[in-house]
């Protein structure tokens, strides 16, 4: 499997290309969503080459373009949502 390049929370890392951020914050259980590339993501986000990665805890405060409300739970709450509807 081929390796990327990625950073997360501020550290270079190597990777496998298959490595989500569900993997890579495995260990914190307060993690629950994602910041890659400055956008907020669901820990199930492909990670491309090159990508800053941040972990997201339940308790952390968000900006958001979209209506100021939301939060790492909406987020989730939002990609369950979609995958629903596209299984």
């Amino acid at each position: 499997m081929a390796s990327i390049a990625i950073t997360v929370d501020g550290s270079a890392r190597s990777v496998e290309s298959d490595q989500r951020p569900t993997h890579i914050f495995a260990e914190d259980k307060t993690i629950v969503v994602a910041r890659v590339n400055g956008e907020l993501r669901d820990l199930w986000t492909e990670l491309v080459d090159g990508d800053v990665v941040e972990g997201v805890s339940i308790s952390s405060p968000l900006n958001s373009s979209r209506d100021g409300t939301s939060s790492p739970t909406s987020v989730c709450s939002d990609s369950l949502r979609n995958w629903s509807a596209n299984s």
